[in-house]
């Protein structure tokens, strides 16, 4: 992170308020831009997570996931099984 210092005038809605010797402005790279938005974005994920957890919201998110999985278990071997009946009419 690189930082530059220069001499300015502070301005507020136009007018001229203080004549201020330095300011200091971050000048981030784009990358590094990217990467702090992605860090933000993880934090609020977080902060969201632990809400859920905090609350027993993820008590019952794993209860449905695990009621889903078997379902779509289920439903993937009984397509597999219509398939190979399927191969096997054609075939013969």
């Amino acid at each position: 992170m690189s930082y530059k210092i220069d001499n300015c005038l502070i301005l507020f809605n136009g007018e001229k308020m203080a004549n201020s010797k330095f300011i200091v402005t971050s000048s981030l790279s784009r990358n590094n831009r990217i990467m702090l938005n992605w860090a933000i974005a993880f934090l609020i994920l977080a902060i969201i997570a632990a809400v859920f957890g905090f609350f027993g919201i993820a008590t019952a998110a794993v209860g449905i996931a695990k009621i889903l999985f078997y379902i779509f278990l289920v439903l993937f071997v009984v397509s597999l099984i219509v398939d190979l009946v399927r191969r096997v009419d054609k075939s013969v």
